[in-house]
């Protein structure tokens, strides 16, 4: 998959550091291709690497599981988030709004 190669050459050819930035852009690429393993990889990659899960990282991670239909995972990434924000909730009241609506 052509995303994962950019960050691949990003993270080892180029020796460009990613940031919060970088993860938010490559979870919303594969969220979009539909690429449901790849955006689970790079959510494990965020996680076993120690980088920051800021507020933007965390709602595209909360928008990804619930648009898969994964609401145990979006509800698990909005628990683990020490400092909540309101972008925070209403990403999660709007992705489990939806989902709720998609089945009534």
């Amino acid at each position: 998959m052509e995303v994962l190669c950019s960050f691949s050459h990003m993270q080892k050819g180029a020796k460009v550091k990613a940031n919060e930035v970088s993860f938010v852009a490559l979870i919303n690429a594969c969220a979009d291709l539909g690429a449901f393993s790849q955006c689970i990889w790079a959510h494990c990659y965020v996680v076993k690497n120690n980088k920051k899960l800021n507020r933007f990282v965390v709602t595209s991670l909360i928008d990804l599981y619930v648009n898969c239909g994964f609401l145990e995972f979006a509800r698990q990434v909005f628990d683990e988030l020490p400092k909540k924000d309101v972008l925070c909730y209403n990403t999660t009241i709007r992705g489990f709004a939806w989902v709720w609506t998609q089945s009534s």
